[in-house]
């Protein structure tokens, strides 16, 4: 099992840079900026600059927007959406994140010890806060969830919350922001 874990991982990854790097930039935006509150509970305090203009579309998901995984026990929560983020400076954040677990994590399967993952590449930030029950295994999942949802929907700051079935509450949170 853990042989097949290592080798969906892998094919996973590449599968989604791939995919990432077909997707054309988008425009950078200039307004002023505003503060926008990332995530609740104990992270209340937590505040980052953002661009207040959000890009608009018809088709724009509700805020929060539950994504599930099709087959699969993840769902990941996204709210809180923020300003536009070009997307050459997403896929290079996603790219340090998807290499940190393709190159440094053996065991998809076990736990994530740390208190927080931070990842950056050009000024984007991708922070997760796992909880006792998240594994790397179940980071990889959310975080492709993540950047589908991103890359499909909205190049934008955004807050998340990482749900799993059979384990009660969130299994991680985190933020996606400049």
């Amino acid at each position: 099992m853990k042989i097949f874990k290592a080798t969906y991982l892998a094919v996973y990854m590449q599968l989604n840079v791939l995919a990432l790097t077909a997707q054309s930039p988008a425009p950078p935006l200039n307004a002023p900026g505003s503060s926008l509150q990332l995530l609740s509970g104990a992270l209340n305090s937590t505040t980052l600059a953002f661009n207040s203009t959000l890009p608009t579309s018809a088709n724009r998901p509700p805020d929060p927007y539950d994504w599930r995984d099709p087959g699969r026990s993840l769902t990941v929560e996204f709210y809180s959406y923020g300003a536009e983020i070009p997307t050459h400076r997403l896929r290079c954040c996603f790219d340090v994140a998807y290499q940190d677990i393709a190159t440094r994590r053996a065991d998809p399967d076990a736990p994530i010890a740390a208190n927080e993952l931070r990842y950056s590449a050009l000024g984007v930030y991708l922070v997760l806060y796992p909880g006792a029950n998240m594994t790397w295994w179940i980071w990889m999942q959310a975080l492709g969830g993540t950047s589908e949802f991103v890359f499909r929907r909205l190049n934008v700051a955004l807050s998340f919350i990482v749900l799993e079935d059979g384990f009660e509450g969130e299994v991680g949170k985190g933020w996606l922001g400049l």
